[in-house]
């Protein structure tokens, strides 16, 4: 599924103001793993996230859910994606909130469970 088409199931939802979504690599999976990054509305709640299971192909599901204040633009306003990507999702190096799809439902990535991902002791 394309990536603009993730963008706008995500923008459907009425706790998310902007997204963009890419890949990150994560040690322990091939390629790359997807990262939703979202400016939300003051009510958002991660668990409403929920319904994007009902809208979108598993293969789609974003792995990972990072909140911002706003997205990262050009000085021609074109999104910076690879500047997302980039920062990855070690909750060491992002300063901002982040979720990880994990058994099925979003729960916060701390450091602890950052590391039981790349173990493989947890699978997204």
């Amino acid at each position: 599924m394309a990536v603009a088409s993730v963008e706008r199931e995500l923008e459907a939802l009425p706790f998310v103001r902007e997204a963009v979504v890419t890949g990150v690599e994560v040690a322990g999976y091939d390629g790359r793993v997807g990262l939703a990054v979202l400016v939300a509305e003051p009510d958002f709640d991660v668990a409403g996230l929920a319904a994007l299971t009902e809208r979108l192909p598993r293969s789609a599901w974003p792995r990972f859910v990072r909140l911002v204040a706003e997205l990262n633009r050009t000085a021609s306003l074109k999104l910076k994606r690879s500047s997302f990507a980039s920062d990855g999702v070690d909750p060491a190096l992002v300063g901002s909130e982040l979720w990880a799809l994990v058994e099925g439902r979003y729960r916060r990535l701390d450091a602890q469970t950052y590391r039981d991902i790349v173990s493989g002791k947890l699978r997204l």
